[in-house]
């Protein structure tokens, strides 16, 4: 189980989806800690344009830290790091 702090519950920058999406990965950094944005977006059935908004929103608000992989010289991806700031109790 996942615990959220009241200050993420309530930050107005966030929309539920925001918040939801949250939620899953900081749940699912246990197994690992480096989340793949196509993984989250196939098991939460969420589309590209909508979950590049959702995770706009959370980077921006600094819930995670969003970077690019790089695979033999050749883009791979992003990769999601949850950040501590806020989320967890």
């Amino acid at each position: 189980m996942t615990a959220a702090s009241d200050s993420f519950w309530h930050d107005k920058r966030l929309s539920i989806e925001a918040k939801a999406v949250a939620i899953y990965v900081l749940a699912r950094c246990s197994d690992a800690p480096d989340i793949r944005r196509v993984k989250i977006g196939e098991a939460l059935r969420i589309g590209p344009q909508k979950l590049r908004r959702i995770f706009r929103e959370l980077v921006d608000a600094g819930y995670l830290s969003d970077r690019r992989q790089r695979m033999k010289g050749q883009f791979a991806g992003y990769s999601l790091t949850p950040l501590a700031r806020g989320v967890a109790q």
